[in-house]
């Protein structure tokens, strides 16, 4: 039996200053999100929603929602290029029924795979941004 959940979130820098502003791209009004650690968990984003997905297109459904939130700009290189760093994650959650030794207590197992955009990796100099969006790129 498997599980599998799908969140999606935004790490923004407007101004170039130290803290960066996280958001929850599934919620849009859910901003300045913590990230907190634990020894059972380790490192994750408090509050962050998860949705739990059924097939491929229920995937499909939440990454495309969750990209119709990001924060984009133009520029001379592009004209709608991201001003954040995006982090797409994928829990994969799975229960056998046999008692098999690699899955782990009471045959339980959990995955993680974490899909990266990071901003500003253009030409800066070729993408002529100023202002808030020549911070954002640097």
């Amino acid at each position: 039996r498997f599980l599998v959940r799908a969140s999606f979130t935004e790490i923004y820098n407007a101004t170039g200053a130290v803290n960066e502003c996280i958001s929850d791209l599934l919620k849009p009004d859910c901003t300045n999100l913590q990230v907190r650690h634990s020894q059972k968990h380790g490192f994750f984003i408090n509050d962050l929603s998860t949705v739990e997905c059924n097939s491929v297109a229920d995937v499909r459904g939440v990454l495309e929602a969750g990209v119709q939130n990001r924060r984009v700009a133009s520029h001379a290189l592009n004209k709608d290029s991201s001003r954040s760093h995006a982090l797409f994650t994928l829990y994969i959650d799975s229960e056998s029924s046999s008692s098999c030794e690699e899955a782990g207590p009471q045959g339980r197992r959990h995955g993680k795979i974490t899909f990266l955009d990071l901003a500003g990796s253009e030409r800066l100099k070729e993408s002529l941004a100023e202002g808030n969006a020549r911070k954002e790129t640097q």
